[in-house]
Parts: C-alpha cells; structure tokens; sequence
C-alpha cells in the first residue's frame, strides 16, 4: 500500500489540498474539495540554459504551438529597475556588475 501511494504522489496531493482548503476555508470543504479534484492541474515549465541558447525563442514558439503563457523573466526585472525603487535599483546593480538578481 505505501509503495502505490508513494508512486502516485497521494501524500503531495493531500498536503496540496489541506494547505489551499485551510487557506480558503470554505463553508462547504467537501464540496470545495472535490472541485479541486476536478480541475485541470496547472503545468509549469521553465526554460533555463546559457546565452545564446534561444530560450526566448524556444518559449515563443511553444507559446504558439500550445497557446501557453510566457512570463518572460527578464522582462519583469527590467519593468521593475525602470521604477528607480529600492528593488529597482538593487536589480539595476546586478544588471551593470553581470551578477544575478538575489531573491
């Protein structure tokens, strides 16, 4: 028994399920619940790899074969340092010294 729920990922699906039915408190868990269960689960995938790799290429092009979202991470860091805020400038920083952005 514990192989075939550790094979099938149940113990991740249930603490999934107790963290967002905690966090939603909803009048009816039950209810609640078994929507989740319906719901497509969201996939996520990331595209990593060294310059010149054509990662924002490669997003695009399944973004059109699929019709994904892309958030595109360089974007989102750029539209932040414009903003000239603590966290702006701390982004404009690692951008000028070639080091990567701290969380």
């Amino acid at each position: 028994m514990e192989k075939y729920i550790e094979e099938n990922q149940v113990y991740e699906l249930f603490e999934v399920l107790m963290k967002q039915l905690l966090v939603a408190k909803p009048e009816r868990p039950l209810d609640f619940l078994i929507d989740r269960l319906s719901e497509e689960p969201v996939k996520r995938f990331f595209l990593m790899g060294p310059p010149g790799a054509f990662r924002l290429e490669n997003a695009n092009a399944l973004k059109e074969q699929f019709s994904w979202k892309v958030i595109h991470t360089g974007d989102l860091l750029k539209s932040q340092a414009e903003k000239k805020t603590d966290v702006g400038k701390l982004i404009s920083e690692s951008f000028k010294s070639y080091q990567y952005v701290d969380d």
